[in-house]
């Protein structure tokens, strides 16, 4: 067993190599940043430094976030895997092998893909708006200045429905656990991670929001399009996983009420009559634990459902509310 120390030394590392990520991420972003108010400066250009804030704030974020959930989303996975039924196990774990290349590393051909789209579209909506500055070096260097960015955002996004995809894959091979009257370890897991998850996918496209609301493009009519689609990303982490997350819940508490119930019908026809028999008490318990499975929740718990519902419609109201203010165009 391991001891206290040892895991608390475990749990600082873990933290240790995050914090480091993090700096890693934010120290390219403050370079950036300064770079570009010095070319600027130097051209006596106009700077719109809470936009470079917000964009190099999403950059470092959203860089941190991929290598942050890298490690929690590939063990997650391997937990469903270890809960499939053994005839399909196999498959499901050549699957999820794949899936780490698929997601994290730019060998996947769908990711390379999906970047390569957007960040042509990213770059087709920039030429249709006016240059905003009035150096065409400047313009062509803001374009360089936007690629990282591109290629973060259509990374996450990739992430994010592709993980959702994957996961729907492997729990409909099905799933297989121990009887128990409360939920598996392994979807509390990933209830705790989707929603820690799915508050920094809304804070990344907030500040994706909040860059170009103060860019010198401001919220044009080819932004808040492009803006409304990206708001549909954090909208389906959470609805499609919570609908996921409850087939698996469901799933498994019909198998676990199944095994319950055949257990009270063996008991009940083996009573002989006598009312004060021991089969008698050990009907009395089955039925109990009956009860106990039967009231298992087949949702998430609340606080993924309240948080998880305020999260998916947070990027649609904050549409709504800056169109009704005046700022872009309804679509």
């Amino acid at each position: 067993m391991t001891s206290p120390s040892v895991g608390s030394d475990g749990l600082k590392g873990k933290i240790a190599a995050l914090s480091q990520r993090f700096l890693a991420w934010a120290l390219a972003a403050l370079l950036m940043l300064l770079g570009a108010e010095g070319v600027l400066w130097a051209f006596g250009e106009d700077s719109y430094v809470l936009s470079e804030i917000a964009w190099l704030t999403f950059f470092a974020v959203a860089g941190w976030a991929i290598q942050r959930y890298r490690q929690p989303f590939d063990d997650a996975v391997s937990s469903l895997v270890d809960l499939t039924p053994i005839k399909v196990r196999a498959k499901a774990a050549k699957e999820a092998s794949d899936l780490d290349r698929q997601l994290f590393t730019p060998r996947s051909g769908w990711l390379i893909a999906t970047i390569f789209a957007m960040t042509a579209v990213w770059f087709v909506t920039m030429y249709l708006l006016k240059p905003p500055f009035t150096h065409g070096l400047i313009n062509g260097l803001s374009y360089i200045f936007f690629i990282p960015m591109a290629i973060v955002g259509a990374w996450g996004s990739f992430i994010v429905i592709a993980a959702v995809v994957a996961v729907r894959r492997i729990a409909n091979r099905g799933l297989v656990a121990p009887f128990s009257v409360s939920r598996h370890p392994t979807l509390l897991a990933i209830e705790r991670d989707w929603v820690g998850a799915g508050f920094l996918i809304v804070m990344i496209y907030v500040l994706f929001l909040t860059a170009f609301w103060f860019s010198p493009y401001g919220l044009a009519i080819e932004l808040t399009v492009w803006l409304a689609v990206i708001a549909l990303v954090p909208s389906f982490w959470f609805i499609v996983g919570t609908y996921q997350l409850n087939r698996m819940l469901s799933r498994l508490k019909q198998q676990h009420l199944k095994h319950a119930a055949e257990t009270v019908q063996r008991l009940s026809s083996a009573l002989d009559g006598d009312t004060s028999s021991s089969e008698l008490v050990e009907l009395g318990v089955a039925m109990d634990i009956e009860a106990k499975v039967q009231a298992m929740p087949e949702w998430p718990s609340a606080f993924m459902g309240i948080s998880g519902v305020a999260l998916a419609l947070t990027p649609i109201a904050i549409q709504v509310a800056l169109i009704s203010l005046g700022f872009g165009v309804a679509l």
